[in-house]
Order: structure tokens, then C-alpha cells, then sequence
């Protein structure tokens, strides 16, 4: 197939694996080649997903979360394959379990360009972000979505931060509202300051 036929993602926060079964359908569906390489540091997803998606072709499983640093951190969870999973330490500690886990960043993971990154992180996306600086920088990166909002109470991280950042680097950004429409966010205001689990893409300007 042709170069124009493939197609890149980074999975980031794979879970069970809904975003790779859907991305590999919609890949059939539009005659495109995946490539996948999904990151998941909770080892009871992990385990599930070599179990059900490891004999895809050019699927590429880590037991790894992304990480503006390559080290030893504690995974937080309130239950084995939890959706909200996070490297973010929660304010009610007492509910949740701790995992060691191992983390990299994907500079030194890939030098590949990467068509869609996809980061569900629950709190910890500008670590995922800043992990890639080289490649966003050179340009590497043509999509990035991602959910924000949730877990940003934690994580004392503000949409201002994320804003700056992509208009910094030269993407323009949307919500992704619940009908899918696409809403252009131009310029930051106050009432973009709201936590609660949002989609949104980042598109790497041409």
C-alpha cells in the first residue's frame, strides 16, 4: 500500500481497548492501513488487552505510560480495570490502590510522524504533551485528541494551560461537542474554566 493508505496512532490510556477496536474497524472501513501503538500501565488492562487485540496486525501493546520523564511512578485506581485511572495522586487517597508502573516519553519512544494522538490520562495530558515536545515541534503530530476536565481538580491544571500551549505550537483547537460537531475555540476566556470530562481535538495547522 501506499504511504497515503497508512495511517498512525498513539493510543495513550488504552484501557479494554475500545479506541483500538474502533480505529481498526474505521481503518477497514476507509481502506486505510493502521498502525497502533498503545500505551496502558494498569496491568489488569494490559493483560486484557494482549488477551483480546494481540494477534492484531501492526498493533504494538506497552505496558508503559507516557511521561514528560522516563521513571518509576505510582498508577492510582479505585478498582482493577478503572476507567479513571491516574498518575495524578487523588485527594481522597483512601479510596483508590497504588501500582508502581514504568514510564517513557514518546520522543524516545518513536521519530515516526503520528497522524492522530490520542491521550486519556484523567489529569496527567500536559505530562503527554511535554513528552512529545520534539516531535510536536518538528511538526510530527497532525491530530491530537484528547479529554480534559475530569480529573484537572487534581492535577491543578487549568484549560488556560492547554490553550497556550497548542496556540503556541500552531494548532488550532475544538470542542468536541456530544452531537460530534466540531466548535472552534479561538481565543481563552473564563468560561472555557469548567471541570468536567470534555473532548477535544487538536489539529496541526497547515
Amino acid at each position: 500500500k501506499s504511504a497515503n493508505d497508512e495511517f498512525c496512532i498513539v493510543d495513550v490510556g488504552s484501557n479494554k481497548g475500545d479506541f483500538i477496536k474502533y480505529s481498526y474497524h474505521y481503518g477497514k472501513k476507509y481502506s486505510k492501513e493502521i498502525k497502533c501503538h498503545a500505551f496502558e500501565p494498569n496491568s489488569y488492562c494490559y493483560d486484557y488487552l494482549i488477551s483480546k487485540y494481540g494477534k492484531f496486525e501492526n498493533l504494538f501493546l506497552n505496558r508503559l505510560a507516557l511521561s514528560d520523564d522516563k521513571n518509576k511512578k505510582k498508577l492510582y485506581y479505585d478498582h482493577d480495570f478503572s476507567g479513571s485511572s491516574s498518575l495524578i495522586k487523588p485527594d481522597d487517597i483512601e479510596l483508590y490502590k497504588e501500582m508502581e508502573i514504568n514510564t517513557t516519553t514518546l520522543d524516545e519512544y518513536t521519530c515516526d510522524n503520528i497522524d492522530l494522538l490520542k491521550v486519556d490520562v484523567e489529569g496527567y495530558e500536559m505530562n503527554v504533551f511535554n513528552s512529545g515536545l520534539k516531535l510536536i515541534s518538528e511538526r510530527k503530530i497532525k491530530n491530537i485528541l484528547f479529554e480534559f476536565g475530569g480529573q484537572g481538580v487534581n492535577a491543578r491544571t487549568f484549560f488556560i494551560d492547554v490553550h497556550t500551549f497548542f496556540k503556541n505550537y500552531d494548532y488550532t483547537l475544538f470542542r468536541i461537542t456530544p452531537t460530534g460537531y466540531l466548535f472552534e475555540i479561538k481565543d481563552w476566556e473564563f468560561t472555557l474554566e469548567y471541570f468536567s470530562a470534555t473532548n477535544y481535538l487538536a489539529k496541526l495547522n497547515n
